[in-house]
């Protein structure tokens, strides 16, 4: 089974655009995502994979999304654990978050 591992550096990705940009790109989303809502859909969904585990580690945490709103990060970080204890995405799911 395929393995997609997507390696965001906190500080390489300190707004959402930037976030969205390099998970879109890496997963393939089917849809145009620039907003919370269609990113937690098809996060949850994947099926367009076949499959494949996602994992998707962050590094420097503490920089990770810094330049948007706690709440915003807390979501996001939030919609990523929940995706990953989802068990009926069509793709498996492994966050890994560091704080260095």
């Amino acid at each position: 089974m395929e393995t997609i591992t997507i390696m965001l550096d906190g500080a390489e990705v300190p707004d959402l655009r930037l976030f969205f940009k390099a998970t879109v790109k890496e997963l393939k989303f089917p849809k145009y995502t620039r907003d919370i809502a269609t990113f937690e859909e098809q996060i949850n969904d994947l099926s367009w994979l076949g499959g494949a585990k996602v994992r998707i580690s962050i590094s420097n945490a503490k920089e990770f999304l810094i330049e948007e709103d706690t709440q915003i990060r807390k979501t996001i970080l939030g919609i990523l654990l929940s995706a990953m204890e989802n068990g009926e995405a069509a793709s498996p799911i492994l966050v890994i978050v560091s704080k260095d």
